[in-house]
């Protein structure tokens, strides 16, 4: 417990008593974007996956629903199409 405040008490103040540019020397320094990115860009789509899945995993459900949303309508939206489309073919003949 002890530490934990400890810990949080940093992260809160020391950003503020940093120089302002010490953040962008520091990634420009490390080139941590960079290796990031090129880290990420080698890793096999499984693995990337796994990476990403725990960050979108708290609104799977709200992506499922939404897409399952738009699925229909869109269908609906085929569907009338079609339907109109035969409906003035049929009369044309």
């Amino acid at each position: 417990a002890l530490l934990d405040s400890v810990t949080n008490n940093v992260a809160l103040e020391l950003p503020a008593a940093l120089p302002d540019g010490l953040y962008a020397y520091a990634d420009s320094a490390l080139g941590l974007e960079t290796a990031l990115g090129d880290a990420m860009a080698a890793m096999p789509s499984r693995d990337f996956e796994r990476l990403l899945h725990p960050i979108f995993e708290e609104d799977e459900f709200t992506l499922i629903a939404v897409g399952g949303v738009l699925g229909v309508l869109a269908a609906w939206g085929q569907m009338a199409g079609a339907g109109a489309w035969c409906v003035r073919g049929w009369h044309a003949l």
